[in-house]
């Protein structure tokens, strides 16, 4: 029996902007999660914030990996409508190299 290769996947690192609450629905929509722990108390600070409209929003950017089998871009247009915007020029495709229990399973 042969073995087979593992799936390749691309990580796309991305930044998004936006000083509203972070779209948690977002993560799953473009498979993605927080670049660092700082990224991940960005969002958590963004839906600890108060919905009050006279109070100051902080704008807020965040760094997001996806992962994918194919290098997608992220869904832009969908980030619009909860109001953050893809931060342009800010996209890599690199392959990424994760390895679990010794095996590789991600490159």
């Amino acid at each position: 029996m042969t073995k087979k290769p593992p799936k390749a996947y691309r990580c796309t690192r991305f930044t998004v902007e936006g000083d509203d609450q972070f779209p948690p629905d977002m993560l799953r929509y473009d498979c993605c999660i927080p670049d660092t722990s700082e990224d991940a108390r960005k969002i958590a600070d963004s839906l600890m914030e108060s919905r009050d409209p006279k109070t100051a929003r902080t704008l807020r950017r965040v760094t997001l990996r996806m992962f994918s089998e194919e290098a997608y871009p992220p869904c832009d247009a969908r980030w619009r409508s909860f109001g953050w915007e893809v931060v342009p020029d800010e996209l890599d495709g690199k392959p990424l190299h994760i390895q679990r229990h010794g095996k590789e399973v991600m490159r």
